[in-house]
């Protein structure tokens, strides 16, 4: 049948792909993180023209990237591997246990995406205080961050007054990163039941 064809293919795109992906690990290029972020691309793609047949593999493909870079500090500030962690959030049952472990792993809070992705998932929970919390931490990292890039931009780094509404906005966001003088800072995250 037809539907069988277009699983046999599927199968054999996710196959040949695969191979590619291997391969380009095994040639440890400068960039390792590229060929994770190629072949789950590639994958979301095929997902969006054939729904459904793509999505586990989409699912253990993102597994396998966040997990390849885990250990390494050196991404957990690279949109590129935030952006991995969310798509895989954004597919797996529990998403809040993916945005709370990177919120620990102070993995991607450099990016307003991270607190606006959790704010989402939250309200469709109907959980609307902590969401709106993590919508707001989500526009001040976006406003600290476009400071910031404005600084740098200029030529110099200079540093940034903050209004004391929004620090103490900030710091009411259990496990939220702070910016303070163009630096970031982690603080701890408390017991945090979003």
């Amino acid at each position: 049948s037809a539907v069988q064809m277009s699983i046999a293919s599927a199968k054999a795109k996710i196959a040949r792909q695969r191979e590619t992906l291997k391969a380009h690990i095994q040639q440890e290029e400068d960039d390792p993180i590229a060929p994770y972020e190629r072949y789950t691309s590639w994958l979301l793609e095929q997902g969006e023209d054939e729904p459904g047949l793509y999505d586990l593999e989409i699912i253990v493909a993102h597994e396998e990237a966040v997990r390849a870079f885990k250990e390494d500090k050196g991404y957990r500030d690279d949109l590129r591997y935030a952006k991995l962690w969310l798509q895989y959030a954004q597919r797996v049952e529990k998403s809040d246990l993916i945005y709370v472990y990177m919120l620990k792993a102070n993995i991607g809070c450099i990016h307003a995406q991270l607190y606006d992705d959790y704010a989402t998932s939250l309200e469709t929970q109907q959980r609307y205080a902590p969401a709106q919390s993590w919508s707001i931490t989500a526009i001040l990292t976006h406003s600290q961050i476009s400071r910031s890039r404005g600084s740098i931009s200029s030529g110099h780094l200079t540093k940034q007054p903050r209004s004391g509404q929004a620090e103490e906005e900030i710091s009411r966001v259990p496990g939220a990163c702070r910016f303070q003088d163009n630096v970031r800072i982690k603080e701890e995250p408390a017991n945090h039941t979003a």
